[in-house]
């Protein structure tokens, strides 16, 4: 019995060891987290700027094609006049043209006047006056052509300007488009940061609920730890989680602890207050407690004791200590070793068989079965689990 004090002592220490150093490593984790918040609020602010200057971006880049949609259509209007010019220089030249075929005319007829002085001074003094107006009209026409010419010339610089203009445009509408898609690009990598952080976060939080799950199902834990992981609960926000009822308390002692998880939670659904332990002596080391007094049902696999003897001592002290308490036995009834165990509990323990694996259903019946009889012993092993009622 010393030995057993001792070792239960021993796990104890041990169990609290391991509840100190997860202690120590929850301000570790909450600054963990706090600083992946902040990182995600810096990077959700980067991102809006960035969006906001992509919008800037967007928005001068708009303005900037409005603008040499403008000046295009300054220069096509620019581009007629200049045609009009043409045309209008073409005529001069053919009205030009028409005047010196004139004057060549007048000439000619000069010259024929002339062979024929005497009788005709009148023709002669008229064609010269005719020569005189022909020639103040060349000279107009010239000037007008001079005139043209400038127009053109004019036109041609105008056109130039705007085609240097329209130039200028474009590559500040080129550059606006790259710095558009380079403020698309780092919006995008801020985007995918801002998700890897979630999900370390995620992670983070994931393995500390776990942790805190752990703890809550540990038959005996120090007061002094279970206060003091009590603030790990509103940490993880588990408030809108549903808490287990202290309707009914369950006890499971199984050879696989690790793979109670989903019994555990089942029962959880249902409002069961589910604590597992680890093995007989923590179990028993509980069943001693004042806390014990609220336990309803105890669910022992007939692997997790030493031996048969350490099994059926275990059990009679439970319910002597605990008359009320429902003394459940988990074991494969297609397995000699385990169902030979069971076999040796005297019928007075009214301890219910249960097989293997556990379900949720299975649990709850044997608490119901336990609440109603003392479970009847079997003459010797079936070749298949008893039929439920």
């Amino acid at each position: 019995m010393r030995e057993r004090l001792d070792a239960v002592e021993q796990a104890r220490e041990t169990l609290a060891g391991e509840l100190r150093d997860w202690q120590a490593r929850v301000p570790t984790l909450e600054q963990e987290i706090s600083a992946r918040s902040e990182e995600l609020s810096g990077a959700r602010n980067e991102l809006l700027s960035e969006r906001l200057r992509a919008d800037a971006d967007r928005q001068a880049l708009e303005a900037a094609r409005q603008a040499l949609r403008s000046s295009e259509s300054l220069l096509a209007s620019h581009a007629g006049e200049a045609e009009a010019a043409r045309r209008q220089r073409g005529a001069l030249q053919e009205q030009i043209e028409l005047a010196e075929r004139a004057r060549a005319s007048a000439e000619a007829e000069r010259d024929r006047a002339r062979a024929e002085v005497n009788p005709l001074w009148s023709t002669i003094e008229s064609l010269q006056r005719q020569i005189k107006d022909e020639e103040q009209r060349r000279i107009a026409l010239a000037a007008e052509l001079t005139a043209a010419q400038s127009e053109q010339a004019s036109a041609g610089a105008v056109q130039a300007r705007w085609q240097a203009e329209s130039t200028a445009w474009q590559e500040r509408l080129t550059a606006l488009e790259k710095a558009h898609e380079e403020a698309n690009r780092r919006a995008q990598s801020a985007e995918q940061g801002l998700r890897v952080e979630g999900e370390r976060s995620a992670s983070g939080a994931q393995a500390l609920r776990a942790a805190w799950e752990a703890l809550r199902r540990t038959p005996f834990v120090p007061p002094t730890l279970r206060v003091s992981f009590a603030g790990v609960q509103e940490l993880l926000a588990t408030e809108g989680q549903r808490a287990p009822t202290k309707g009914l308390r369950v006890l499971l002692l199984d050879r696989d602890t690790p793979g109670l998880e989903g019994l555990a939670a089942a029962l959880e659904a249902d409002g069961v207050d589910v604590l597992v332990a680890h093995y007989a002596d923590e179990a028993a080391f509980f069943l001693k407690t004042p806390e014990a007094r609220q336990l309803g049902a105890v669910v022992g696999d007939v692997m997790a004791f030493r031996n048969e003897l350490d099994l059926l001592e275990r059990y009679r002290l439970w319910r002597l200590d605990h008359p009320a308490l429902a003394l459940l036995v988990s074991c494969r009834s297609d397995d000699p070793v385990e169902f030979e165990r069971f076999r040796r509990l005297p019928p007075a323990l009214g301890a219910i068989q249960l097989g293997r694996p556990l379900t949720r259903e299975a649990v709850l019946e044997g608490v119901q079965r336990a609440g109603r009889r003392p479970a009847q012993r079997p003459s010797e092993p079936p070749t298949r689990p008893p039929t439920r009622r």
